[in-house]
């Protein structure tokens, strides 16, 4: 049987490289006053526009990608570049593999779910790892077996959450420290000393011959930083066994500090009504007025038909869906709904939305630890985990909410229609 779970501590390890490698770029970037080259364009990817502060975390993946592949065979997605399938070549080095049927996992990685938020350095992103066992195809939403939400915190944090959930089984939470060496060495930078990749500080040269912030030639992995290097692990598809179990704490070790606290996650019984957040996202100015129409109808009817006192249903626009459903997870929201696919089906209108990396993972932790995700009118959410497919999603505390909250929440959609 393949061992999903032993595919944690690396997972949770490749989080920790991203991490650094974001608040690095953003130690930088304030240190030099360069702050705003973060949120600069440089192209679009297949799933979404990337910054600048997104390049940086895309050739760690890529180098982890590279380095992962050398041991045994894997499909990554990301949102830069949809699908790749690689594996050993036979002489300690990895090649391109044709598609999917391989053998090896199924993964789907956001690096920075949150960008706009964390390249501002105004609220924390998420790396968002979507995992699937082996398969002969692209997996499904319904396919995932473990999701890992980690935080990346803006530059004023000393701590950093992170959740881990298995399908059908417990959603883990960590508060870990940020390692003060990591921090030490952003400092050093800022003294004058090189990065171990280039700098997102630098402009694009006027001849436009290279994408603004991206090195002539990437830094090899032999040569990183101590603090990005971390264990092999475990080989695909294997069993644990002691030796494996030794890998997973080492795979650990290479966290970034101490873990503060850690629980279970478990949703209460309550059936909520107010006193709390229920948010209904709105990213793009041409979409408010119409979102914000379902909104009101469905917070007059939670007034007047529960006895709700809507001066406590608080509003939270977190430019994150990773994040949202983390926050779900967590206990601090009561519901969050993303309608921005739906709104534009409706209105025959092409838009921004969330798609399947942005969240995947991020609804396995959160059904892991009791909360119900599923489309806007209650239906089961499943869809291709691809950087294209538009997802909505509405998504509840607990069962007891969800059930109390939904036939409102479809009540309020017909505005949609009127």
């Amino acid at each position: 049987m393949f061992a999903t779970e032993a595919w944690i501590p690396p997972l949770q390890a490749l989080c920790d490289r991203l991490r650094r490698a974001a608040r690095a770029a953003i130690a930088d970037a304030l240190a030099n006053g360069t702050l705003a080259s973060l949120g600069r364009p440089i192209r679009e990817g297949v799933g979404d526009t990337t910054f600048g502060l997104d390049e940086c975390t895309e050739r760690e993946l890529d180098r982890w990608f590279e380095e992962t592949a050398r041991r045994g065979p894997l499909s990554v997605l990301t949102e830069d570049r949809g699908w790749r399938h690689r594996g050993p070549d036979g002489r300690g080095g990895w090649r391109e593999l044709p598609d999917f049927d391989h053998g090896g996992p199924r993964i789907a990685i956001d690096p920075v779910d949150g960008t706009r938020n964390v390249m501002a350095d105004l609220r924390s992103a998420w790396v968002v790892v979507s995992f699937a066992p082996p398969g002969r195809g692209e997996p499904r939403m319904r396919d995932l077996t473990l999701g890992v939400v980690s935080e990346i915190p803006d530059s004023r944090a000393a701590r950093y959450r992170e959740l881990v959930g298995v399908a059908g089984g417990a959603c883990t939470a960590r508060e870990i420290e940020l390692d003060a060496e990591v921090e030490r060495g952003a400092n050093s930078r800022r003294a004058g000393e090189p990065m171990a990749d280039a700098t997102l500080a630098d402009a694009t040269p006027a001849d436009g011959t290279r994408a603004y912030g991206t090195p002539a030639d990437a830094t090899p992995a032999a040569s990183m930083p101590n603090e990005a290097m971390c264990p092999d692990p475990l080989p695909l598809g294997a069993t644990p066994t002691d030796s494996t179990r030794a890998l997973e704490h080492d795979g650990r070790a290479c966290n970034s500090g101490r873990v503060v606290a850690e629980r279970v996650l478990a949703a209460d019984a309550l059936a909520h009504k107010d006193h709390g957040y229920f948010t209904f996202f709105r990213f793009l100015p041409d979409q408010r007025p119409l979102i914000a129409r379902v909104e009101a109808a469905f917070f007059a009817r939670l007034a007047e038909q529960e006895g709700a006192d809507v001066r406590t249903c608080w509003d939270d626009q977190y430019i994150s869906s990773g994040g949202q459903l983390a926050l779900l997870a967590l206990g601090v929201y009561r519901m969050a709904t993303d309608l921005r696919a739906l709104v534009a089906k409706k209105r025959g209108v092409p838009t921004m939305t969330t798609k399947p990396y942005d969240l995947a993972g991020a609804v396995v932790c959160a059904r892991a630890a009791g909360a119900i995700v599923t489309t806007p009118d209650g239906a089961e959410l499943d869809f291709p985990i691809d950087c294209e497919t538009p997802v909505d999603f509405a998504a509840f505390a607990n069962r007891a909410t969800f059930e109390r909250v939904l036939p409102h929440l479809r009540a309020a959609l017909r505005t949609l229609d009127a």
